[in-house]
């Protein structure tokens, strides 16, 4: 039973690209799986607030507001709610700012790994061998400041995925995939603004807009009909509804669309670059809108002394039951301890009528980040230098 439910998900994975109901299929979704428990446990509203190490899989642009070194590694088990499942998600990310290039650079490795599974021959079920499957993100970014708010940011990204170690029979091609894809982002963080009747405001505010993972279609098989990357458009805002000497309160708010044109499988699809604006009309307008992705989160921090913060955290992610039905409550907590910041996210799909089977429900994330040159993360949305 153990390695049949193995085998239904790695199949679950080849098939991605072709969702049935809607056509919108789309491979290497692994590229979307946020990668830190900070966000996680926001609901993976992260794309306006995060700019250390972690926002390079945001918004390329964020890193612009923060010149200190900072490193981040995130692990979790994917899909820990399965039977026997034992996929393991790593992340590791670097950013730093160079004066010399006016800006600074980030990178990222992502790594999902599904596990062992059994290769069985052609006309039995009889074991003759074991493979290995897993995927892996190599990730290049630069983000500066296009004046005093303002910030530009791009990513560059070489992407490896292999789901067997030789093809189906019958089927040529091969079994593993290279890719390449690119990310770009914008933000926009003013020093201060004016919001009527209430008054001048500082440092409290962040906007970005990014599109993340614009690249070719990819196919594993000969003749095969390509599949798209998830090539993702984020538009994201983060308050500061709350700004004590000790005590802060920040509110963030994402809104996500996959932007993979929905075709029948016998129909051709537009090129990439083309999908970006087609993918907004192929359906109604009502429909489009049902096809957007919202998260929301608040984040609540302490400083209890110079050199130790803490942090409580919550988030909702709703995504419409005929695009993808991921509904679900994220808790989460982070600790500051001078240059040392531990976060934990936690995830149950509590309001799907499925959540006991869910694979998402009870994903545990923990993140660790060392932060050179300043004090943790809780200075995100000032506007920096």
């Amino acid at each position: 039973m153990r390695h049949i439910l193995k085998i239904i998900i790695i199949l679950l994975i080849f098939i991605s690209s072709v969702e049935l109901l809607k056509g919108q299929g789309n491979s290497l979704s692994f590229l979307t799986v946020s990668p830190d428990a900070r966000s996680s446990s926001l609901g993976e509203s992260g794309g306006a607030l995060m700019d250390g190490a972690n926002s390079i899989y945001w918004n390329p642009s964020a890193i612009a507001f923060n010149r200190n070194l900072d490193i981040m590694f995130c692990h979790s088990n994917w899909f820990s709610n399965l039977p026997d499942i034992d996929f393991l998600f790593e992340y590791l990310a670097y950013k730093q700012y160079f004066d010399w290039l006016k800006g600074s650079v980030s990178s990222s490795i992502t790594y999902l790994n599904y596990g062992e599974f059994i290769r069985t021959g052609p006309d039995s079920y009889e074991p003759i061998g074991t493979f290995h499957p897993f995927e892996l993100a190599f990730t290049l970014g630069y983000g500066a400041k296009l004046g005093s708010d303002w910030a530009l940011g791009l990513n560059t990204r070489i992407i490896y995925s292999k789901l067997a170690d030789k093809p189906q029979e019958g089927v040529g091609g091969s079994a593993s995939t290279t890719a390449f894809s690119f990310d770009i982002g914008a933000m926009w963080r003013p020093s201060k603004y004016y919001i009527p009747l209430l008054g001048i405001f500082t440092n409290r505010m962040s906007v970005g807009v990014s599109i993340n993972n614009i690249g070719p279609h990819i196919s594993y098989a000969t003749n095969s009909i390509k599949d798209p990357l998830p090539t993702t458009f984020r538009l994201s805002f983060a308050k500061k509804v709350l700004a004590l000497d000790k005590h802060s309160l920040t509110a963030t708010l994402d809104f996500t669309k996959i932007l993979a044109q929905r075709v029948d499988s016998t129909e051709s699809r537009d090129n990439f670059l083309a999908s970006i604006l087609t993918s907004w009309g192929d359906q109604s307008f009502s429909e489009e809108l049902r096809d957007i992705t919202t998260a929301f989160g608040l984040e609540y921090w302490c400083e209890l002394t110079d050199d130790f913060r803490f942090a409580i955290r919550t988030g909702f992610h709703y995504e419409d039951p005929s695009y993808g039905n991921r509904q679900y409550f994220a808790f989460g907590a982070g600790l500051i301890y001078k240059i040392y910041n531990f976060d934990f996210g936690y995830i149950t799909t509590a309001p799907n009528k499925y959540s006991a089977t869910h694979p998402f429900n009870n994903t545990l994330k923990f993140t660790l980040s060392i932060n050179i040159g300043g004090m943790g993360n809780i200075k995100e949305i000032e506007h920096g230098d």
